[in-house]
């Protein structure tokens, strides 16, 4: 069987995301509407919306002029978006990412990764959901492919790790101790023709 693991979905345009996120703290503005909402010797916090240079706009809370604070949309010109919670100019808190190719990213967010729990669907069908930790899946949760698989336990790190359970799409069951995205020691079998095997797995 070949696992197709959320996270590493996750990566690939995650990486692309920080790429289009770094571009925003210059703040090349082609135009800019802000409401000052604090007296001057506090910090200063806006909302604002504004396009940049590239192509890509903001609107939402920006803190002193140049760092996004709050609450916020962006949306990218390749039409890539994130809504939700920002910190210091990081996805932070709660908030849903949607990249250009349809996959989808829903939850819990800190210093710009998935942490905590969430929703991921990729463009392929693939779905996760559950726990995160710095970008990867950690800890309970389930995984569905588009063939209606699916995996349902623990993981660490992004890779099935402790009591888990899989599931073919013929119903074919697969219950046990999983390590690095395998059953190790004993396990159990369980057929569609309702055959059962449990013992020890090499």
């Amino acid at each position: 069987v070949k696992y197709v693991n959320a996270a590493t979905l996750l990566q690939k345009w995650y990486r692309k995301r920080i790429k289009k996120l770094s571009q925003l703290p210059s703040l090349n503005l082609v135009n800019e509407k802000s409401s000052p909402q604090r007296k001057a010797h506090h910090p200063i916090k806006s909302v604002i919306d504004m396009r940049i240079m590239d192509g890509s706009r903001y609107s939402g809370d920006l803190l002193n002029g140049n760092i996004r604070e709050g609450y916020g949309v962006q949306v990218w010109k390749d039409g890539s978006t994130y809504e939700g919670q920002w910190k210091n100019n990081m996805a932070h808190g709660k908030g849903k990412f949607k990249a250009a190719d349809g996959s989808v990213y829903s939850g819990f967010w800190k210093e710009d990764k998935a942490d905590g729990f969430g929703y991921f669907k990729s463009s392929d069908g693939a779905e996760f959901r559950g726990k995160w930790q710095n970008d990867y899946q950690h800890g309970y949760g389930k995984e569905t492919w588009s063939d209606s698989s699916y995996y349902e336990g623990y993981y660490i790190s992004g890779k099935k790790e402790g009591k888990g359970v899989y599931t073919w799409a013929d119903g074919t069951v697969q219950n046990g101790e999983w390590k690095n995205n395998k059953m190790i020691c004993f396990g159990e079998f369980r057929w569609g023709n309702k055959k059962t095997y449990a013992g020890e797995i090499v």
